[in-house]
């Protein structure tokens, strides 16, 4: 089962692309956005992930959203592998 922190750096990331979209006309939303994440970003730098054997197999997640972004009706999809309760490897196209 993953834990709030693990679920917590998986939406970051997906924010983090999401910003990237408007990196050739960014407007003062996008710029108050990304400060909201980095400020998070640096309040929570000293928290550790806590890694426990409580789960032997690997755990997948997927999820896609075809075009539903009413700005841009882009498409995302992404997985995440656990592993101990930990991320080990993730992606969002």
């Amino acid at each position: 089962m993953e834990s709030p922190a693990d679920q917590i750096y998986i939406y970051i990331y997906h924010e983090v692309i999401r910003l990237s979209q408007f990196n050739q006309k960014p407007h003062i939303d996008h710029l108050n956005a990304a400060k909201h994440i980095l400020r998070y970003l640096k309040v929570t730098k000293n928290y550790l992930l806590k890694y426990e054997n409580i789960s032997p197999a690997i755990q997948v997640y997927a999820d896609a959203d075809w075009g539903n972004d009413p700005i841009d009706r882009k498409s995302f999809s992404g997985f995440t592998f656990f592993m101990a309760s930990a991320v080990i490897a993730w992606s969002s196209k």
